[in-house]
């Protein structure tokens, strides 16, 4: 006889078309790999046994994995033969049979066996009383509390409000990227009737599949409800019914936070749309219930402030800093100084913190996504929120918490795909010249983003402020950050050398170079090919006014103390004119120096 869980995983292996590896299995099913091994022991013998023609069989190899050996005929009659669970699902992931474990006993008022939970859901009860930690962990989250008693079995107790919102947030997190464009979308059937959360919402919530089109219709008539539509209403007004259908509605203490809502130019609108729902529940909804379904827009639309959250903004932000921090360290990546990061959190924090304060919800169709490609970013952005966020007894539910993943995911491309240095540009000979020369940088050197320019003087001040990089200078400095030091106006050789000391730099050496530490360059001389060449000759031109440039920049900074203004312009003519005389004729005369007395 074949376990829950050998029939589970039986009927995943018979819906696949190519091979699998047992840790992937596993991985599926949250179990370890012995017992995968196990299980499949037990399949494998529960074939040759109890099977007609044609025959199924369960192959392995190594390295390749195993699979079910038949042709569909075969596999049809396997499915037919070993059924599925008693409630028709099929769950392969752990976290979703969780969340349908805590769906089953949120929708349900009366006490629920062991046996008959273990049987709605497919598992044996001894995986089911594993299970049951972990569930009464995430509704002790939206202050339920998970009742057991000997000879009854299991119940949920606490508020109704949280008990819509916990049983919300569960079916939310079934919705798929198709299930969200189906209803954006707004098709003549605006149901997706065949997936496994209408299915859901038909067997735990008791409608049919006619109600929910209905309802669903009825969502898309609202006329200023086109632009918010992604399943989170339907959801809601699926819920209300079936919790007043079982005679529950929102006492004053619960719907306090709602009332001010009650008789806005908004909600009169959907007080008037609501009495379209009068068919399916055989009564009007009350004024506090039609608070409770339109606040998860209105919330958004209005963007009224909580009266207890006087200065929300400021505590976004320095909750959004404190668990960049934490995460980063979870990481070990520097995220802190990411402005783009910061400022996308504190905007997110604030529309999460908006609607959990107002009891709305939003889902997030990519959650499965993000959970299989962002594992462990996933975990260290979790543990972050945990961290930081459970101080001001903040929980995020997963959906949240993968929405704040993709812009750490975000900031980390940012980081790895480009790699750019942030690099200061410190100039002595005016700001003119350093926007050129940071302009240069950028063209020529594309991993190098410029952040700002100074001369000498600011660069202390510079320093405290920008998080950087590398320093670029035209002359040399003492930096608490890498220095480089490049020419005023750079030749194509230079921008060479330039581009491989930046390269090495971001490949995490420390690169602290200075012009005298450079070997010697060649000697300059007279082209000996092609004289008339004009290229040649600039290029040439060129090479000495700024070596001539270079020693007089290098003078000016010996004995700036002793240098007066028209000194140091002299000062830089005679360098020039030193150098040019060096290349084409005989040393300047003695006597005949250009410097002032």
């Amino acid at each position: 006889m074949l376990t829950a869980r050998c029939r589970r995983i039986l009927i995943f292996l018979a819906n696949l078309s190519d091979p699998i590896r047992l840790q992937d299995v596993a991985d599926r099913f949250g179990i370890s790999l012995r017992m995968v091994k196990y299980d499949l022991e037990m399949i494998r013998e529960w074939l040759q046994l109890c099977q007609e023609t044609p025959k199924v069989e369960l192959k392995s190899q190594t390295r390749k994995g195993i699979w079910l050996s038949a042709d569909a005929a075969g596999i049809q009659k396997l499915l037919e033969k070993v059924g599925e669970p008693a409630s028709g699902w099929v769950f392969f992931q752990k976290e979703e049979r969780l969340r349908a474990m805590g769906i089953s006993l949120l929708s349900k008022d009366d006490w629920m066996t062991v046996q008959e939970l273990a049987d709605e859901v497919g598992v044996s009860q001894s995986t089911l009383q594993t299970d049951l930690v972990k569930v009464e962990e995430n509704l002790a989250l939206w202050g339920l509390k998970l009742l057991r008693q000997i000879g009854k079995g299991l119940m949920i107790a606490g508020p109704e409000r949280q008990r819509r919102l916990a049983l919300e947030s569960l079916f939310q997190e079934f919705i798929t990227p198709e299930e969200s464009r189906h209803f954006q979308d707004g098709s003549c059937d605006p149901v997706p009737v065949s997936t496994k959360l209408t299915r859901m919402v038909k067997h735990f919530l008791m409608f049919t599949r006619e109600e929910l089109i209905e309802i669903s219709s009825l969502s898309y008539s609202i006329e200023r409800f086109n632009d918010w539509r992604d399943g989170a209403f339907w959801l809601r007004v699926v819920i209300l019914l079936h919790r007043l259908k079982q005679g529950h509605t929102l006492t004053g203490w619960e719907g306090d936070s709602l009332s001010q809502w009650v008789e806005t130019d908004e909600y009169l609108e959907f007080r008037n749309w609501t009495k379209s729902l009068k068919p399916l529940l055989g009564a009007e909804i009350p004024p506090l219930e039609v608070a409770s379904l339109c606040v998860q827009w209105l919330a958004l639309k209005r963007r009224m402030i909580p009266q207890d959250l006087p200065n929300q903004e400021a505590t976004e932000r320095i909750l959004a800093a404190a668990l960049i921090k934490a995460v980063g360290r979870q990481t070990n990546e520097m995220f802190e100084g990411d402005q783009l990061l910061l400022n996308s959190l504190s905007d997110h924090l604030d529309r999460v913190f908006r609607l959990y304060t107002w009891g709305a919800l939003s889902p997030n169709p990519l959650l499965g996504e993000i959970l299989e490609s962002y594992p462990n970013l996933f975990h260290a952005v979790q543990q972050g929120c945990n961290e930081v966020l459970s101080l001001q007894a903040i929980h995020l539910r997963e959906g949240d918490v993968a929405y704040l993943v993709l812009y750490f995911q975000a900031a980390l491309e940012r980081q790895r795909g480009e790699n750019k240095l942030m690099a200061l540009v410190v100039c002595a000979t005016g700001h003119g010249n350093a926007q050129l020369l940071g302009l240069q940088l950028a063209n020529k050197i594309p991993f190098l983003e410029v952040i700002g320019t100074c001369d000498p003087d600011d660069l202390v001040g510079q320093e405290k402020k920008l998080l950087l990089d590398v320093v670029v200078s035209t002359l040399p400095i003492q930096s608490i950050w890498p220095v480089v030091v490049v020419p005023p106006i750079p030749t194509q050789a230079q921008w060479r050398d330039l581009y491989r000391k930046f390269e090495e730099l971001r490949g995490g050496e420390t690169v602290i170079d200075y012009l005298e530490e450079e070997p010697e360059p060649h000697p300059l001389s007279l082209p000996r090919e092609n004289e008339e060449d004009t290229k040649s000759w600039s290029q040439l031109t060129r090479d000495i006014i700024f070596r001539g440039f270079q020693m007089g920049v290098a003078l000016q900074e010996a004995f700036r103390d002793r240098l007066t203004d028209s000194a140091t312009a002299a000062l830089s003519l005679h360098m020039t004119l030193m150098t040019h005389r060096e290349v084409f004729g005989p040393l300047l005369p003695e006597g005949k120096a250009c410097l002032s007395p």
